[in-house]
């Protein structure tokens, strides 16, 4: 899948909900579609379970203009932030946070485009806010914890407590899913100079997260600074690398 988190905002919001003033987002792509076909700037800027689009007369609350307009539906307020007493923005309300998201054929090129109307007129400005890192294909990514050196844990200490690498991905599947370890290397021995580490790792099903705990080992000897490579498959299509250093 491709997706990212919005927010979807307006000054239209409440005198012009369902008029003709109907501003609109949309998230527009192209490429192959998986379930056949393509997709040929297919807006996934939509309410939850349905096909209609992000728009002032589709997302409100609930009343106001004329219910006759075009697209007018008052029956998704649980998506409406009144906003007319806020104190961070100047939109007068705004979307809860929505997700864009799509399947997608994994290793396939897709062009996305991102629109925004202000329908009619200029006069009351419309915006999305979209949140950061949230633009993803459920790639796997990294993170570190270290309680001996928490402001650079990928920097470890023989006989130390060492590191948790934590692997994480955007959506969690139903099935075990294996993750293939496709390099391990540096100048540190794997299984010698710190917790041996299998050629894989492993997703429980319904789990986003896993962790990988590396210990360095206090072998006694007089020696200079040691390293580990890791790479792993990120994405079907690619491989990311995980570097550590053993004091």
């Amino acid at each position: 899948t491709v997706k990212f988190n919005y927010v979807f905002a307006s000054e239209e919001y409440p005198e012009y909900t369902c008029s003709d003033f109907n501003d609109i987002f949309g998230f527009f792509l192209s490429g192959l579609n998986p379930a056949g076909g393509m997709y040929s700037n297919y807006n996934i800027a939509r309410i939850p379970g349905t096909n209609i689009p992000i728009t002032i007369n589709s997302v409100n609350g609930g009343s106001g203009g004329s219910a006759s307009a075009s697209g007018c539906y008052y029956t998704y307020s649980q998506y409406y932030v009144d906003n007319a007493a806020g104190t961070t923005i100047q939109y007068d309300a705004f979307t809860t946070v929505l997700t864009a998201i799509a399947p997608v054929v994994p290793c396939t090129p897709y062009h996305v485009k991102m629109c925004i109307g202000d329908v009619t007129d200029g006069a009351f400005d419309s915006g999305v806010f979209l949140q950061a890192n949230s633009f993803s294909a459920n790639a796997i990514v990294t993170d570190f914890t270290n309680p001996t050196n928490q402001n650079a844990p990928y920097i470890l200490y023989e006989g130390c407590y060492g590191v948790d690498i934590v692997f994480s991905r955007p959506q969690a599947k139903s099935i075990n899913e294996l993750i293939p370890i496709t390099y391990i290397g540096g100048t540190a021995s794997n299984g010698q100079d710190y917790t041996y580490i299998n050629n894989s790792i492993t997703f429980p099903a319904d789990s986003s997260s896993v962790t990988l705990h590396i210990y360095p080992s206090l072998d006694g000897e007089i020696e200079g600074e040691e390293t580990i490579i890791l790479a792993y498959q990120a994405t079907p299509c690619e491989t990311d690398t995980v570097y550590l250093t053993i004091y």
